[in-house]
């Protein structure tokens, strides 16, 4: 891994409760903001490569797990 053009991100889950895991998001060390995640679909504690791809349902650059999946997969795209 290329240590120079790479961050440190952690996201720290604190409590659980009906449906929602609520916690915090650090950056290299520094608190960014809260986190609220569906508590049916966590992901697994790890460490994952964390990719930017051009959304083309936002016109901007997204933060991905998976590079590789193609926009016409994206969930959200599905909800609509």
């Amino acid at each position: 891994m290329n240590t120079q053009n790479s961050l440190h991100i952690i996201i720290t889950r604190d409590y659980s409760r009906k449906g929602y895991t609520h916690g915090h998001l650090t950056i290299d060390g520094v608190r960014v903001c809260s986190t609220l995640e569906n508590a049916n679909a966590l992901v697994p504690k790890g460490q994952y490569p964390l990719s930017l791809i051009k959304c083309k349902q936002y016109s901007r650059k997204m933060p991905v797990l998976n590079s590789n999946c193609p926009c016409d997969r994206c969930p959200k795209l599905s909800l609509t």
